[in-house]
């Protein structure tokens, strides 16, 4: 059941947190910028980054949105 698994995972009984906030935080490059997706991501109607294994989007009303699409342009 999804909904149980979200609980779970939300309350770091599958992943800590900690662990999540680092697979969720979008790729940073050395000097500081972080990597944007160019445009807009449809999917998600945001503008997107990469980070350990999801998709991390910053929607301008509902605020980050992290997933996983099962693809991705350009990385394999």
């Amino acid at each position: 059941d999804l909904v149980r698994f979200d609980k779970a995972l939300t309350s770091g009984r599958i992943l800590s947190l900690k662990s999540q906030e680092e697979a969720y935080a979008p790729v940073r490059f050395n000097d500081g910028r972080i990597h944007d997706e160019p445009g807009i991501y449809e999917l998600y109607a945001a503008r997107c980054s990469y980070g350990f294994g999801w998709e991390v989007c910053n929607h301008p009303e509902r605020g980050r949105l992290v997933g996983h699409a099962s693809f991705s342009r350009g990385i394999a």
